[in-house]
Protein backbone atom coordinates (compact mmCIF):
# COMPACT_ATOMS: atom_id res chain seq x y z
CA UNK A 1 0.00 0.00 0.00
CA UNK A 2 2.78 2.14 0.42
CA UNK A 3 4.51 1.85 -2.14
CA UNK A 4 1.54 2.09 -4.35
CA UNK A 5 0.53 5.35 -2.80
CA UNK A 6 4.19 6.93 -3.12
CA UNK A 7 4.19 5.94 -6.62
CA UNK A 8 1.06 7.86 -7.54
CA UNK A 9 2.42 10.75 -5.75
CA UNK A 10 5.30 10.30 -7.92
CA UNK A 11 3.90 9.74 -10.85
CA UNK A 12 1.21 12.95 -10.55
CA UNK A 13 3.92 15.33 -9.05
CA UNK A 14 5.94 14.37 -12.22
CA UNK A 15 2.91 15.20 -14.45
CA UNK A 16 2.29 18.43 -12.25
CA UNK A 17 6.32 19.70 -12.70
CA UNK A 18 5.55 18.86 -16.75
CA UNK A 19 2.48 20.84 -16.79
CA UNK A 20 3.77 24.10 -14.96
CA UNK A 21 6.74 24.27 -16.47
CA UNK A 22 5.30 24.46 -19.89
CA UNK A 23 2.87 26.87 -18.88
CA UNK A 24 5.65 29.10 -17.43
CA UNK A 25 7.32 28.73 -21.01
CA UNK A 26 3.65 29.52 -23.11
CA UNK A 27 3.98 32.32 -20.54
CA UNK A 28 7.17 33.83 -19.09
CA UNK A 29 9.86 35.18 -20.70
CA UNK A 30 12.45 33.73 -22.87
CA UNK A 31 15.58 35.44 -21.40
CA UNK A 32 18.04 33.31 -23.73
CA UNK A 33 16.39 34.75 -26.81
CA UNK A 34 16.05 38.00 -25.09
CA UNK A 35 19.75 37.99 -24.12
CA UNK A 36 20.72 36.96 -27.59
CA UNK A 37 18.37 40.01 -29.49
CA UNK A 38 19.97 42.18 -27.17
CA UNK A 39 23.49 41.21 -28.34
CA UNK A 40 22.60 41.36 -31.99
CA UNK A 41 21.15 44.75 -31.51
CA UNK A 42 24.05 46.02 -29.88
CA UNK A 43 26.22 44.40 -32.59
CA UNK A 44 24.09 46.22 -35.64
CA UNK A 45 24.34 49.74 -33.47
CA UNK A 46 28.18 48.92 -33.55
CA UNK A 47 28.16 48.13 -36.91
CA UNK A 48 25.92 50.86 -37.64
CA UNK A 49 28.00 53.73 -36.10
CA UNK A 50 31.06 52.59 -37.53
CA UNK A 51 29.86 53.45 -40.87
CA UNK A 52 28.51 56.65 -39.75
CA UNK A 53 32.04 57.16 -38.88
CA UNK A 54 33.33 56.50 -42.03
CA UNK A 55 30.23 58.70 -44.18
CA UNK A 56 31.58 61.40 -41.68
CA UNK A 57 35.53 61.06 -42.57
CA UNK A 58 34.77 60.34 -46.66
CA UNK A 59 32.50 63.61 -45.97
CA UNK A 60 35.62 65.42 -44.11
CA UNK A 61 38.15 64.54 -47.15
CA UNK A 62 35.61 65.62 -49.72
CA UNK A 63 34.81 69.12 -48.17
CA UNK A 64 38.98 69.60 -47.42
CA UNK A 65 39.45 69.01 -51.47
Amino acid sequence: VSRSGAEQNLSFSSARLAELTQLQLSEGVDTDQELQNLLILEQSYAANARVIQAADAMLETVTRL
